[in-house]
């Protein structure tokens, strides 16, 4: 009996610590969605009580006007929320997730498991609910055969990841499903990352499993413009991701993006405030993706960093192919200058745009409403645009054989 009670008492600790904790990951995500307008609110209400209480008619007339232009914006921001539409975070991760921290990639999911939440439709159901599975800090291709000598590796952001997707949704599965008898397939590939952690992933990460080190091996890397924004150290996530730098015309790793005193998102009061400006509807509606247009460095710096992935994936038995986006680089220009650098020096690239005729005219056939990720049915489709290039470079390399031996 008293062993009951003890069991029920635990039992009731545990609920209760994980309510706690679902409630201040509610409240932490409410800040985020919220914040700019709670904010507004606070500010107003404290210069009209200062206003009131000021005996002097210069600091009455400062608050009250000053009061009036925040409730104005206040109600320009209400406005805003009535005509964009856009999702409620419940929170990307749950409490079970934990993103570790990385001295060479910035950050790493060293985890097995996670279940994964993210957004709010319109008629209230969630955007999605999966659960992510790793293996030895990557996650997994179910029924992938890890022992077999030709290998095909993903590397990338998100996209390749399979942000919103179950295991059996992800790029790179779909491609097992067509020649997982054939490639061992590995997703090396993580949420937030860009060229820069790609690189890196292949200077000092890669190189640790020497059973993916051979010959006759592919390599895919889905490319998105936003890439050059995030190797050039803009992005509030990756504080401490490689930053690389050009000196005497060669990359250098001048170590994490935080040691170089560059970028003000490294305190992180800064950047909690700039993550709850970001989720307004006047940031939304007026500067969302338009604080950050690449420089002429910042190009140079993703094609040579693009010429070093595919010189090094070379040296350990890889072709590299670099893929283009379908819906995002067909009218990018910077998109397009470094598809013309890929062609111009001998570099793979699968141009996706002539495959996918539909995307722009019904996107919501292959992107998660209201979030911007793949959904299963673009990963499957780009799965078939990868297969179709293997086999008719496989058909062509026969046809080649064939014709030297007669």
């Amino acid at each position: 009996m008293h062993q009951l009670k003890n069991s029920i008492r635990a039992s009731f600790k545990l609920d209760s610590l994980i309510l706690l904790l679902s409630w201040m990951d509610t409240l932490r995500y409410w800040i985020l969605n919220h914040g700019f307008d709670f904010g507004l609110v606070l500010l107003i209400l404290f210069l009209i009580g200062i206003g009131i209480k000021a005996k002097k008619s210069i600091i009455k007339q400062i608050c009250f006007n000053s009061s009036a232009v925040f409730i104005a914006l206040f109600i320009y921001e209400t406005y805003l929320g009535f005509i964009i539409p856009h999702r409620e975070y419940l929170g990307t991760y749950r409490t079970t997730h934990k993103v570790d921290k990385d001295s060479l990639l910035g950050y790493s999911q060293r985890g097995k498991t996670f279940d994964a939440i993210h957004g709010k439709k319109v008629n209230g159901e969630l955007s999605y609910k999966v659960d992510y599975s790793f293996k030895n800090g990557y996650r997994i291709v179910p029924g992938n055969q890890d022992s077999l000598n030709k290998h095909i590796i993903f590397v990338g952001c998100s996209f390749t990841f399979g942000e919103g997707v179950g295991n059996k949704e992800t790029l790179p599965y779909f491609l097992h499903q067509k020649i997982g008898h054939e490639f061992d397939i590995r997703n090396f590939a993580l949420h937030g990352y860009g060229t820069h952690q790609v690189l890196a992933t292949l200077e000092h990460d890669i190189p640790n499993h020497p059973e993916l080190i051979g010959q006759n091996n592919l390599a895919y890397y889905p490319f998105l413009p936003d890439h050059i924004r995030r190797a050039a150290g803009y992005s509030p996530w990756d504080v401490h991701g490689p930053f690389y730098k050009i000196e005497n015309d060669s990359l250098v790793n001048t170590g994490p993006f935080s040691a170089s005193g560059q970028f003000n998102f490294t305190n992180p009061m800064l950047r909690k405030l700039e993550a709850i400006w970001e989720k307004s509807n006047i940031h939304t509606h007026h500067f969302k993706h338009k604080e950050y247009l690449p420089t002429p460095y910042d190009l140079k710096r993703i094609r040579m960093m693009l010429m070093k992935i595919d010189k090094d994936f070379e040296k350990i038995g890889y072709d590299f192919h670099v893929i283009l986006d379908p819906f995002y680089c067909p009218e990018n220009e910077y998109c397009q200058s470094i598809k013309k650098f890929l062609l111009d020096n001998g570099i793979g690239v699968l141009d996706t745009s002539g495959f996918f005729p539909e995307i722009h005219e019904k996107p919501e056939q292959f992107y998660i409403p209201l979030d911007g990720h793949p959904n299963a049915n673009y990963n499957k489709k780009l799965a078939d645009f990868i297969h179709q290039d293997i086999l008719e470079k496989t058909n062509s390399s026969k046809d080649s054989l064939q014709t030297l031996n007669k």
